[in-house]
């Protein structure tokens, strides 16, 4: 997690030392995610000998989950139940046979130290100075790291979609991740902001009304199906629910980059190819806003990345109602992205002629998703390698 210099907007210290007055707390703001504050924690000598909250850790992450989106302000509530989501999220994942199976793909976590839930505070491990995936690999990493690092994140991604059909029930009182992980306004938000507003979105990419109208029906007509199919309780996979580039970390040089996966509010049993897709469409934005040199280097990622998720994947996870799904979504994060994120830093001729491509595109995704989606192999492979 990198630092940032935006000002802090909310004062952790008094939590902290109510948790442990043994020591002195500093904070920096970090970077990355949009809807809580976010700081680390550089933690003090302790002044007395005591059981430390901390386990001898000199600097930890806090999170603050405000009642609406931190990066948007109180015009965007938001539950803060969400956090409890990510507490439960991390506390499944630091099971030891579930940690075990998915850092073998040698990506990490964070693992949860404290959670407050009147307060509204989540303290876990710090992962150390990072880069968010997007601005490492803006940075010009070398060919075969680049690879190396999408082959993992793609086998993670895999690994972590897989981890409901073989998590250990113990006690013979078995966890329901449906019911554990469901937070009903994570699904009114995600509808709100990733779906009702895709019509709209298509006409500021100057695109045709009536089509414009019917992909939008497309995209709600989609989401009712999945959650009716996930409502039941059929094929779902537990996931991030929310993957793009700044929840996934690069830190490290050379052999000893250290990968992790962070922001595990909207974590809960979606459906197959999820995290996968919304991931290549931001991977798909980037690549086709940056210097042909960045863009080689998004290109070898994400190609690594899908090869991988295709590999180590359940086979029913490829099924051909899935895959197309899969196409729709790419389809509907590209306009939704076109328009919520700036790729142009402010070059305003460049940005209008991308929205009209970069709409166009993702309708045309939308629509031909179920013929897409009946061709095997690894998701949008013909898309990256032509890019």
């Amino acid at each position: 997690m990198a630092a940032t210099s935006a000002p802090l907007t909310y004062d952790f210290r008094p939590a902290l030392a109510a948790l442990d007055p043994y020591h002195q707390y500093f904070t920096s703001p970090l970077s990355g995610g949009l809807i809580n504050f976010t700081v680390r924690v550089n933690i003090s000598d302790a002044t007395e000998e005591h059981k430390c909250p901390f386990g001898g850790a000199r600097s930890v992450v806090a999170k603050y989950a405000p009642a609406f989106v931190a990066g948007m302000g109180e015009g965007a509530p938001f539950s803060q139940y969400r956090q409890v989501i990510e507490a439960r999220a991390l506390a499944l994942l630091s099971r030891p046979s579930v940690s075990a199976y998915i850092q073998s793909s040698n990506v990490t976590f964070p693992k949860l130290v404290h959670h407050d839930p009147k307060m509204h505070i989540l303290v876990m491990s710090d992962l150390g100075e990072t880069s968010n995936l997007d601005k490492w690999l803006i940075s010009g990493p070398d060919t075969d790291v680049t690879v190396e690092v999408g082959r993992s994140f793609g086998e993670f991604l895999a690994r972590l979609g897989s981890i409901s059909e073989s998590i250990d029930q113990v006690g013979g009182n078995p966890l329901n991740l449906y019911k554990h992980f469901d937070n009903p306004s994570i699904h009114k938000f995600i509808f709100d902001y990733t779906i009702a507003p895709v019509e709209a979105h298509l006409l500021k990419c100057a695109h045709d009304p009536t089509d414009a109208a019917f992909v939008g029906k497309l995209c709600i007509s989609m989401h009712e199906r999945q959650q009716a199919r996930l409502k039941q309780f059929q094929d779902g996979v537990f996931g991030i629910g929310d993957s793009w580039p700044r929840s996934f970390l690069v830190g490290g040089v050379g052999p000893k980059l250290q990968l992790s996966a962070v922001d595990w509010e909207f974590a809960g049993i979606i459906s197959p190819l999820v995290d996968l897709t919304q991931l290549c469409a931001h991977l798909y934005l980037l690549c086709r806003t940056s210097s042909t040199k960045i863009k080689a280097k998004v290109k070898e990622c994400t190609l690594a990345m899908v090869h991988a998720h295709h590999t180590y994947a359940p086979q029913w996870h490829y099924r051909e109602e899935y895959r197309a799904d899969a196409w729709a979504l790419f389809g509907r994060e590209i306009i939704i992205n076109t328009i919520e994120m700036n790729w142009w830093d402010g070059d305003e001729v460049k940005k209008q002629a991308d929205m009209n491509s970069f709409g166009a595109h993702g309708a045309k995704f939308i629509k031909e998703a179920k013929q897409r989606g009946s061709q095997a192999g690894p998701l949008f492979e013909e898309i990256f390698s032509v890019l």
